[in-house]
């Protein structure tokens, strides 16, 4: 009998490619996930050569999967960070240079009369608060700095701090929806840097977000 491929047994590589002696024969499409499968699903008892063979397709199968999903939430274009807010998105232009939040965006609700937005990625935390919530619906708030303004965007980074609460500070947060379960809305703010902390100019920023907790 004139073996087809070098490894043994053919059938085992039945729906995958074969070497003939005259070149790579076809026998039919097969799933990325047949490498997958565990050895001890293979029939009879398979020759180290097939052993060797299923680790190889394996790796190569799981590699392509992990290479598909690292890919899958990648950016592009000019950035700060590129990230995925699992709880919905989270996006701003800090000075010119386009942002995004990652992970999770912390909603909380202090006595259930204000709402504050928590966002960061490698870069930089943000963090929003608007007070006096009345109700679900939409409310548009003032970050005009003042002793009494329980309104507030801060942005930290390593190279600094900037607060619209400082002298100077001003903006607005446009709380679009709100519900129960969900805040949608947009933000524009002036921020001067907080004394100490390693900024020396104020910082200008835009952005919106929709989030859900």
């Amino acid at each position: 009998m004139n073996p087809i491929h070098p490894f043994d047994d053919a059938s085992f590589w039945a729906g995958s490619p074969l070497w003939s002696g005259q070149g790579w024969v076809d026998f039919g499409p097969i799933s990325r996930l047949d490498f997958l499968t565990p050895v001890s699903r293979l029939q009879g008892d398979p020759t180290l050569s097939e052993l060797a063979m299923h680790r190889f397709f394996q790796g190569l199968a799981l590699g392509a999967l992990l290479g598909t999903i690292s890919c899958e939430h990648t950016g592009n274009g000019p950035s700060t960070d590129f990230g995925v807010v699992t709880n919905g998105t989270f996006d701003a232009t800090i000075d010119g240079t386009a942002w995004h939040a990652a992970d999770r965006v912390i909603v909380s609700e202090p006595a259930g009369t204000s709402l504050i937005l928590d966002a960061s990625s490698k870069t930089y935390v943000m963090k929003l608060t608007m007070a006096n919530i009345t109700g679900f619906g939409s409310a548009t708030f003032s970050l005009v700095a003042s002793p009494t303004n329980g309104n507030s965007a801060l942005l930290t980074s390593p190279n600094g701090k900037w607060s619209t609460a400082n002298a100077g500070g001003n903006g607005t947060i446009n709380l679009t929806s709100l519900s129960s379960s969900r805040a949608v809305g947009t933000f524009v703010f002036d921020a001067p840097p907080t004394p100490g902390s390693g900024s020396t100019a104020a910082t200008h920023v835009t952005g919106t977000f929709d989030v859900r907790f």
